[in-house]
């Protein structure tokens, strides 16, 4: 990663350093957003924003080729 994400401040505020995005995936279900909402209000994502941000601070690398090349 190039910069560093965003932390986790709520259900709709994260990672994503100039565009807005939901912590999770809601398609059109205005139901689903209303309780990811109720369940953000409450304190029940707080574990799960948490673990959202150790996730996006993670460093990765590029693997080596598992396959020999065809010579």
């Amino acid at each position: 990663m190039l910069v560093r994400p965003k932390a986790w401040l709520n259900y709709n505020s994260g990672t994503y350093l100039t565009a807005k995005g939901v912590c999770m995936r809601v398609r059109e279900n205005p139901e689903q957003l209303q309780e990811l909402r109720k369940a953000n209000h409450k304190g029940q994502l707080d574990r799960v924003l948490a673990a959202l941000d150790a996730l996006g601070m993670t460093e990765w690398k590029i693997n080596q080729k598992v396959c020999p090349r065809k010579s």
